[in-house]
């Protein structure tokens, strides 16, 4: 089960002038369940119930630590 909205992410995509391929998605939906799961890590690490946007993981999108991308 795909967790990311895939006609939006299209959507998004088009917008800029680009196609999207199934492993474009499928890369896209793993990290967003990566990013889900470390935000209820969070959360029950501050033993809550209720998870908040200080839960969610910061991350540095203006990074090149992904050097494979290129």
């Amino acid at each position: 089960m795909s967790l990311i909205i895939v006609k939006n992410t299209k959507t998004i995509m088009k917008s800029r002038g680009l196609k999207s391929s199934d492993e474009v998605i499928k890369a896209l939906d793993a990290a967003f369940k990566k990013i889900v799961q470390k935000t209820a890590d969070n959360t029950l690490a501050k033993k809550m119930k209720i998870a908040k946007a200080s839960h969610v993981p910061k991350i540095d999108l203006h990074s090149n630590a992904d050097s494979s991308a290129k």
